[in-house]
């Protein structure tokens, strides 16, 4: 949805740096024997929502969303993991 190619590319490098980091959780959930929330199709629908009505705000609401969701998550990892380690490399699939 976004309208300047540059910004398109970055948007679509932010999906698939967050696709790897699903792919990492996946993978540590199995890991620890455990599994994915009942509840993540509806974090998924409602992040898509939220990002498809800022994107009709245009690149620069678009971009604000995915800074401030950063911002967000950098706070929450901080303030419950800040001694963790974040994974690096992406995870094969």
């Amino acid at each position: 949805m976004a309208r300047a190619p540059a910004t398109r590319a970055l948007l679509l490098k932010a999906a698939q740096e967050e696709a790897d980091h699903l792919g990492w959780c996946e993978q540590r959930l199995r890991e620890l024997g455990s599994k994915p929330s009942l509840l993540n199709p509806l974090w998924y629908v409602g992040s898509f929502a939220i990002g498809a009505v800022a994107a009709s705000f245009g690149d620069a609401a678009s971009l604000g969303f995915v800074a401030e969701t950063e911002r967000q998550v950098e706070g929450i990892w901080m303030s419950t993991c800040g001694s963790c380690r974040a994974p690096t490399q992406p995870v094969a699939r």
